[in-house]
């Protein structure tokens, strides 16, 4: 009651027979008073929450009256002159109390956000009036927001939603985590975006290339952002990714067998042989399994020692809940292969006929090749041969006994054996 009464005294206009500001007083009525006025305007403030904010009013020739402050929605009085009247703890006032007069809160929230009105007591009132905007960081609505999807890939359409408060309103964009684009259908035509604004996204038609995680972002410019992260999972069966149908392997060496499986859920793999089953643990047989994304998987067979008794069709098979898929692979077993040495002779022979039709310089023999080259019985030989194909490697011949060869010496000497006996004749 006696908070009350007090508030009305500071409140109420001083009696116009003790004092008329604009008339002057009854002991002596020359004496006039200038009227108050606010010598400026009061600008709008705005703070993010936890912030300390002042708001001012500045008034001249204030004489007997007094200043408030009032909170304009609530009509609750803050302060009046120099004393705070609400309860909040949060404010409190400074200044002169004669011309200036500032209305602090501390540690502001999103209630004490709105219009608040520098009044002076004169008859009628005057007021000023100030804004305060409490910039609130984005909070995301998990009570609207979507949580993992699971879809069926090429049947289903995948929606997000995301819902988010803040003053100002939030923006939402959407982004796939690590960086990986989104698949969208725009005009018509299937596109990949980096992001995607909206509060919500859809994937038509999805695929098992759009499984993962998708981050909602929502922001406002007041820090921070925050954001939600919502996955995304494409069921679909087996496939394996097509690799080696046949291998051939010598004895004693080590083969590895690989088989990737994509699927989703993951698929369980077995290999076998012969209708057996391989389970890695008989030690001449291993097996290893590496993921390599989120729903492909490699899966190896590797032989230790292989031999004949190895040699077979080896099945890879994977399966899941949705389905089954499996893939063969033959094992062989090759000799190591040996040089042919016969191409190589032919090849050379043919080199060293072709050599000995030219007339090569410096020879002492020289005059009587051409004899020996037309003999009937060789030429007659010669038109038999069929044309052989040209070495695949390079030739590069050097000197000997007066004749460009690329032939080992003691070659040579075998080969020419025959003409040189028939040369001494």
């Amino acid at each position: 009651m006696m908070l009350l009464l007090s508030i009305i005294l500071l409140w109420s206009p001083p009696s116009t027979h003790t004092l008329n500001p604009q008339f002057g007083s009854e002991s002596d009525p020359n004496l006039t008073f200038k009227s108050p006025s606010f010598s400026s305007r009061t600008s709008n403030v705005s703070a993010p929450t936890e912030r300390d904010v002042i708001l001012t009013c500045n008034v001249r020739n204030l004489g007997p009256f007094n200043v408030g402050w009032v909170k304009a929605d609530s009509k609750a009085i803050q302060a009046v002159g120099d004393q705070v009247i609400t309860h909040n703890p949060r404010v409190s006032v400074s200044g002169d109390f004669r011309s200036t007069f500032n209305l602090h809160i501390n540690a502001v929230t999103e209630e004490d956000a709105g219009q608040y009105m520098c009044q002076v007591n004169t008859d009628p009132m005057m007021f000023q009036s100030t804004w305060l905007s409490v910039q609130v960081p984005p909070d995301i609505d998990m009570s609207m927001t979507s949580g993992d999807l699971v879809t069926r890939e090429h049947e289903d359409t995948a929606r997000f939603s995301c819902r988010a408060h803040g003053v100002p309103t939030p923006t939402i964009r959407w982004k796939r985590e690590g960086g990986v684009k989104i698949r969208m259908r725009r005009s018509g035509k299937q596109r990949l975006v980096e992001m995607v604004e909206g509060q919500t996204l859809e994937i038509h038609r999805v695929r098992r290339e759009d499984m993962g995680a998708y981050l909602c972002i929502a922001s406002n410019d007041v820090p921070p952002a925050v954001s939600k992260r919502i996955y995304l999972h494409v069921q679909f069966p087996p496939t394996i990714l097509p690799g080696l149908s046949l291998l051939g392997s010598a004895a004693g060496r080590e083969v590895t067998l690989e088989c990737i499986v994509e699927s989703y859920p993951a698929a369980f793999i077995v290999w076998s042989i012969e209708e057996k089953i391989v389970h890695g643990e008989e030690g001449e047989y291993s097996v290893a399994e590496r993921p390599l994304s989120m729903y492909r998987i490699s899966s190896r067979l590797t032989i230790h020692r292989y031999h004949d008794g190895h040699a077979g069709t080896y099945r890879c098979q994977g399966t899941n809940s949705l389905g089954s898929m499996d893939s063969t692979i033959r094992v062989y077993t090759t000799e190591r292969r040996e040089p042919e040495y016969k191409i190589l002779v032919d090849q050379e022979e043919e080199v060293v006929f072709k050599l000995n039709q030219t007339k090569p310089a410096h020879t002492t023999q020289r005059n009587e090749y051409p004899r020996i080259l037309d003999d009937p019985k060789k030429e007659r030989k010669r038109s038999k041969v069929k044309p052989r194909r040209k070495p695949e490697v390079e030739y590069r011949p050097r000197m000997f006994s007066g004749l460009a060869v690329g032939l080992s010496e003691p070659r040579i000497i075998s080969l020419c054996a025959p003409i040189i006996m028939l040369l001494r004749q």
